[in-house]
């Protein structure tokens, strides 16, 4: 029967090649597919922008044209959002989803703190080094652009995009909330209430573990993925 197919869906200004040391842990459990979405990792950044709602309807695209059958999709911060989106307005298409550090208060305050802190040129001072890192990941892409269409993203999810009851009734697969406890940007509050309205779900909190991706021990991603699906 071969390996399960797990689809991986990176953060916001993120690429595939934030996956490159965990899939190293997942091949012998599942056949790995990254997936960038447009605008992110090199692929051309379209003139409007990009949406929750239309990267949604890019993953449903690629899922179709790809033939994969009810994938397991584990989706970082927003690639958890997207997966939900995209199952949410496509029913039945995803076998399970797990997000890892996906956040869902998208109130106004909430959402004004997010864009006020994705600032490039306050990071060029600060952080350097990892706005080169950007820069690289994304070329020939401008990260200025990418991080201006990415604020649009954000307030547009504030407004209209954001996962309404009705979405959530839709989900019919299982979702697994994965969390860090030292998670500073996503509360355990916001994730309790999501997983409340889902019919198939469970929360998992990682302990000593933060936001960042790379912060969290692989091994034990890998572990909760493999006993969430496999073993499930």
């Amino acid at each position: 029967m071969g390996k399960p197919k797990l689809l991986l869906l990176h953060g916001a200004l993120g690429s595939m090649s934030e996956f490159e040391q965990l899939r190293g842990f997942l091949e012998p459990h599942f056949e790995t597919l990254p997936f960038n979405f447009t605008g992110h990792g090199g692929r051309r950044i379209q003139p409007e922008g990009f949406t929750i709602t239309s990267m949604a309807a890019e993953l449903y695209s690629w899922i179709v044209e790809e033939n994969i059958f009810r994938p397991i999709i584990f989706g970082y911060s927003m690639g958890g959002y997207v997966a939900l989106k995209c199952e949410a307005q496509y029913p039945g298409l995803i076998g399970h989803i797990i997000t890892l550090g996906t956040k869902f208060d998208w109130s106004t305050e909430s959402t004004d703190k997010q864009i006020s802190g994705l600032d490039i040129d306050s990071w060029r001072q600060k952080i350097p080094d990892y706005v080169s890192t950007l820069e690289k990941i994304h070329a020939p892409n401008h990260i200025d652009i990418l991080a201006d269409q990415t604020r649009h993203m954000m307030q547009h999810l504030s407004q209209n995009d954001y996962l309404k009851d009705s979405d959530l009734k839709n989900i019919q697969c299982r979702v697994s909330l994965l969390l860090g406890d030292l998670d500073r940007m996503v509360t355990q509050e916001e994730t309790i209430q999501i997983q409340q309205c889902l019919t198939n779900s469970v929360l998992k909190i990682l302990p000593e573990t933060k936001h960042p991706l790379d912060k969290a021990d692989p091994a034990m991603l890998v572990e909760i993925i493999y006993s969430e699906t496999v073993r499930h």
